[in-house]
């Protein structure tokens, strides 16, 4: 009889690295072989996974430069707040909320202030907390412009009834630039890896809860850096 061989090998963790250890020819022709085999591969690569320690990622250069012109820099973020502010009764921007930097964070509140004010889920959006992300944003603003487009004159009655939808069910807080300074030594130095803001601190071990917990570091120089306080990154109040 032809027998048909799969030679298996283990991989396992050792702390210092990979071993694997290879097991002998298996006949495939048996029953239930396959998914045993699927098996040990499953267990292994969990018990890989899991036994890998987290450590500390250092700043790298980016490989591959992206054409960035195709995203919203801080002053075309500015132009789509000045669009939306030409819905007054549906859009509010708090303008009080800065960064360290006096840059504006651009919170906004959204809902329907020409109804009669009543008790609505309250959901609170975050974006630009990690100055390289700039997919995260692009969604915002795609968000908004679809939000709103429901209220213009010539749209069609899906955009309406979407708006409406939401605007009825739900009042809406959006910070949609958590870490402009972030953002502007971006601009400044083209070094797109950026990840903090123009200390370095990374605003999302910046928070009170957990602070200097696992996951962030006091070292200046990693981007986990978490600062030298809670909230030392974030806000500047006017």
């Amino acid at each position: 009889m032809d027998h048909d061989y799969i030679q298996v090998e283990m991989i396992t963790w050792t702390g210092k690295g990979l071993t694997t250890t290879q097991g002998r020819p298996k006949d495939s022709s048996s029953p239930g072989r396959g998914m045993q085999i699927g098996r040990i591969l499953i267990v292994s690569l969990f018990l890989l996974f899991s036994s890998i320690q987290g450590i500390d990622v250092k700043p790298q250069k980016e490989l591959y430069v992206p054409n960035y012109r195709f995203y919203h820099n801080l002053k075309l973020i500015d132009d789509e707040i000045q669009y939306l502010l030409k819905f007054p009764n549906y859009v509010k921007l708090y303008s009080q909320y800065r960064s360290r930097q006096n840059r504006p964070q651009y919170l906004l509140h959204i809902c329907n202030f020409t109804e009669i004010r009543r008790k609505k889920p309250q959901i609170l959006f975050s974006y630009g907390e990690h100055a390289r992300e700039f997919l995260p944003v692009e969604s915002a603003i795609f968000f908004l412009r679809n939000l709103t487009g429901g209220l213009l004159p010539h749209a069609d009655l899906y955009s309406k009834q979407f708006t409406h939808r939401i605007l009825s069910q739900s009042d809406l807080y959006i910070i949609l630039m958590a870490n402009p300074d972030g953002r502007h030594y971006i601009e400044q130095t083209s070094n797109y890896c950026w990840r903090g803001t123009s200390s370095g601190v990374d605003l999302d071990r910046n928070f009170d809860w957990e602070f200097g917990g696992k996951g962030s570091t006091g070292n200046t120089q990693d981007e986990e850096y978490r600062g030298n306080e809670p909230f030392s990154g974030t806000f500047k109040f006017h």
